[in-house]
């Protein structure tokens, strides 16, 4: 079994970086085993049988993931129970949760992944790589919510005639 817990602060308050962890189809890309996320067009997320599927590929292979929506709480914490086949030496089942906490004008982000491939032998050299993945999409949670406060509301277009 991988355990891995992390957290990292934004500079951002909780509404805004819920916004962009529960808009999955924006979120869950910024893993790079995540190559497909399909999203149903009609989603319950405070539904616990709420589903849908992710393709992963942990460079073994694409794998059909199923995505059960574990735990819903808005501004507060999203739980994602992410299994595939059994059968097969590919499929890394795993469960990632998002936790934030108030911090003044800003917000920590608490991300957790608890998993393991059907063959446990594969989980030792995975760890080091999934804790780096872990790492860089934390990273790149923060980039892009922060610098959504840095994009102008309007847009200045400028003519040149030749």
């Amino acid at each position: 079994m991988i355990t891995i817990t992390e957290q990292i602060l934004i500079k951002a308050d909780q509404q805004k970086v819920w916004s962009f962890l529960s808009d999955f189809e924006m979120s869950l890309m910024i893993n790079q085993f995540n190559k497909q996320i399909i999203l149903p067009n009609k989603i319950n997320l405070r539904k616990h049988s709420a589903k849908f599927n992710i393709i992963h590929n942990f460079g073994l292979g694409d794998v059909n993931m199923i995505v059960d929506i574990i735990e819903y709480q808005p501004l507060k914490k999203i739980e994602l129970l992410k299994s595939g086949s059994s059968h097969t030496y590919a499929s890394f089942k795993h469960s990632i949760k998002y936790e934030l906490e108030h911090a003044k004008a800003e917000t920590i982000l608490n991300y957790s992944i608890n998993g393991s491939f059907n063959f446990k032998i594969q989980n030792i050299p995975f760890k080091p790589i999934l804790m780096n993945v872990v790492k860089k999409e934390l990273k790149q949670i923060k980039n892009i919510i922060e610098s959504l406060d840095n994009i102008s509301d309007s847009i200045e277009t400028k003519i040149t005639a030749t």
